[in-house]
C-alpha cells in the first residue's frame, strides 16, 4: 500500500525531480520546434497554411483541397497564420512564420503538460506513484514532437487541458474567474478541431453529475464558451466570405453523407494495434491495460470521464487514423498512473526487476524522444527552405528528372515555393541539357532523387555543384545492405558552365 503522505526529504526530492524533467522537456520541444520542420499530416499543411497563403494572395483557390470548396474547415488556427505572417513578421520568409508556428505549438503544448502534470499530482499518493506520475509525463518519447506541430490535433488538445485545468481548479480552490478562462479555451479548443466536442461532452458529464456545479457556476463556463465559439463563427465569415457553420457543414459532409470513410475504414480495434506499436512493445501491452483499468476503475475522475466519450465515438467511427487520438494524450499519463498506484508492485514484487524495467522503458523513451524531435517532419522540407532561402526573386530554373517537388498527393505546396521560380519536371537527359544550354541569365538548378542519376549528371557536367543534399554526403560511403540504392534523396545541383 501507499502511504498518503510523502516526507519532506521525499518532498525535496520530488521537487527537484519535477525540476529537472520540466527543464529537459522544455529543451526537447524546443529542440523539436528547431528540427521538426514540415507535416505530419497532409492536413497540417494543406488545411492550414495553404488557407492561410491564399487569404495572402499566393495560393490561388483552384489549388486548395475539396474541404475548402466544402467549406468544412474551421479557419481560427489560418487566420492565426495570417495574422503572424501580415502583422508580426512582415517581412519574414516562410521558413521563419513556419518556425514561429512550431514555436508557439511547443510552448502551448509544454504549458498544457506542465498544468496538468501538477494538478495531476494531488490524485496520486506516495512518492513512488508522484514520481512515476513525473517521469511519465515529461519523458513520453512522442510528446515533444507532437506539440511541436502547428497541428489542429496539438493546438486543440493543448487549449482543452489548459481548459480543463482552470475548471478543476475553479472548482476545487473556489476560484470562480477561472471558470471564465476554462469555457472560453473549451470553446477555442472546438473552433480547431470538431472532433474536441466528444471530450468537451465528458467533461460536462463531469461538471454536472459528479462535481455537481451550480447553474450560475455551469453559466460562467457555457457563456465565455459561447463566446469563444461565436468568435470562430466570425473568422469563418471573414474567411469564406458567407454566413456559415462549419461544424456543422463538416457533420454533415463526413458523417451524413460519408465522405471521410471514401479515405478508408479501418476495425473498431485498430487503436488499440497502432497504441501497441507506438508505446514501444511489450510495455504497450501493460499501458493499454493500464488505461482501459483506469477507464473502467476510475470512471467519475474527471480525466477518466472526459476522455471516455472521444475514445469511444473514435472506436464507432470508421475511418480512423493515429492522430485523431493526439488530443487526448495529455490524460494518459494519469490514467495509466493509476493502474500502476493499483497494481504496479504487485506485478514487479522484486524491487530489483522493477527498477531495471522502468529504467529500460524510460531509457529507451528518451533515445526515441532524441531520434524524433531532431529528424524532419518531411523528408522534403528541408529542400523548400534551402530553394526559398536562397533563390526566392531570382527567376531561377528548376530542372527535375522526376515530378515536380512541390507536388504532393496532388496538390502543390504554393506556401514554401520561391516567388519567380520556373519549374520543369519529368525531363530527360536531352530535354535536361537542352534547357542549360539555351539559358540565359537565371540560376539554373538541377534535382534529382536517385543517386545514379545525380553521379551521371555530375560526371556529364564538372563544373556543376552540389548546393544540398538531404543526407550528409560523407554517410553514403557506407553503403550497408544496400541502402543508398533503395533511398530516396533530393540532390539539387547548380550549374555554372
Amino acid at each position: 500500500m501507499a502511504t498518503l503522505t510523502i516526507s519532506q526529504t521525499e518532498d525535496q526530492k520530488l521537487r527537484l525531480l519535477i525540476r529537472n524533467c520540466l527543464v529537459f522537456s522544455l529543451f526537447m520541444h524546443l529542440v523539436a520546434s528547431w528540427f521538426s520542420i514540415g507535416y505530419h499530416q497532409y492536413d497540417e499543411h494543406y488545411q492550414i497554411l495553404e488557407f492561410a497563403s491564399y487569404k495572402t494572395g499566393i495560393t490561388p483557390a483552384s489549388a486548395l483541397p475539396w474541404e475548402f470548396f466544402s467549406k468544412i474547415r474551421p479557419t481560427i488556427q489560418p487566420a492565426f497564420v495570417v495574422l503572424i505572417k501580415k502583422y508580426v513578421v512582415p517581412a519574414a520568409s516562410p521558413v521563419i512564420v513556419s518556425f514561429l508556428l512550431r514555436l508557439f505549438s511547443s510552448l502551448l503544448g509544454f504549458g498544457s503538460m506542465v498544468f496538468i502534470l501538477l494538478i495531476s499530482l494531488s490524485f496520486v499518493q506516495g512518492y513512488e506513484t508522484k514520481r512515476f506520475l513525473v517521469l511519465l509525463s515529461t519523458l513520453l518519447w512522442f510528446v515533444p514532437y507532437l506539440h511541436s506541430h502547428f497541428s489542429a490535433e496539438s493546438i486543440s488538445g493543448s487549449l482543452f487541458f489548459i481548459g480543463l485545468g482552470c475548471i478543476w481548479l475553479a472548482h476545487t480552490k473556489n476560484k470562480l474567474y477561472l471558470l471564465l478562462l476554462g469555457g472560453f479555451l473549451l470553446g477555442l479548443a472546438l473552433d480547431c478541431r470538431l472532433q474536441t466536442a466528444f471530450m468537451i461532452f465528458g467533461l460536462a458529464l463531469w461538471c454536472v453529475f459528479i462535481a455537481r456545479m451550480k447553474i450560475n457556476h455551469l453559466l460562467l463556463i457555457g457563456i465565455p464558451f459561447l463566446i469563444a465559439v461565436g468568435i470562430g463563427i466570425l473568422i469563418d465569415k471573414w474567411f469564406y466570405g458567407e454566413w456559415l457553420f462549419t461544424m456543422w457543414n463538416y457533420f454533415k459532409v463526413n458523417f451524413i453523407q460519408g465522405k471521410a470513410s471514401d479515405f478508408g475504414t479501418s476495425p473498431w480495434y485498430q487503436y488499440f494495434i497502432w497504441g501497441f506499436s507506438d508505446f514501444i512493445p511489450p510495455f504497450s501491452l501493460f499501458i493499454i491495460a493500464g488505461l482501459l483499468y483506469s477507464l473502467v476503475k476510475y470512471r467519475t475522475n474527471i480525466f477518466s470521464l472526459t476522455v471516455i466519450p472521444f475514445i469511444l465515438a473514435h472506436i464507432i467511427v470508421p475511418h480512423k487514423e493515429p492522430r485523431f487520438l493526439f488530443p487526448m494524450l495529455t490524460a494518459a499519463p494519469l490514467l495509466i498512473t493509476f493502474a500502476w498506484q493499483d497494481y504496479g508492485n504487485k506485478i514487479f514484487s522484486q524491487s530489483r526487476i522493477k527498477k531495471i524495467t522502468l529504467n529500460t522503458f524510460f531509457g529507451l523513451n528518451i533515445l526515441l524522444m532524441a531520434l524524433c524531435c531532431i529528424k524532419p517532419a518531411s523528408d522534403s522540407e528541408g529542400l523548400y527552405n534551402y530553394l526559398y532561402g536562397h533563390y526566392n526573386g531570382k527567376s531561377a530554373i528548376l530542372i527535375c528528372k522526376e515530378n515536380d517537388p512541390f507536388i504532393n498527393i496532388s496538390l502543390y505546396n504554393y506556401y514554401s515555393r520561391p516567388r519567380d521560380m520556373v519549374i520543369f519536371s519529368n525531363q530527360n537527359d536531352p530535354e535536361m541539357d537542352s534547357l542549360i544550354h539555351f539559358r540565359h541569365v537565371h540560376p539554373i538548378l538541377v534535382l534529382f532523387i536517385h543517386l545514379n542519376d545525380a553521379d551521371l549528371f555530375a560526371k556529364l557536367h564538372p563544373a556543376a555543384k552540389m548546393v544540398y543534399c538531404n543526407i550528409p554526403r560523407q554517410a553514403l560511403k557506407y553503403n550497408y545492405f544496400n541502402w543508398v540504392t533503395r533511398t530516396k534523396f533530393w540532390m539539387l545541383y547548380e550549374v555554372k558552365e
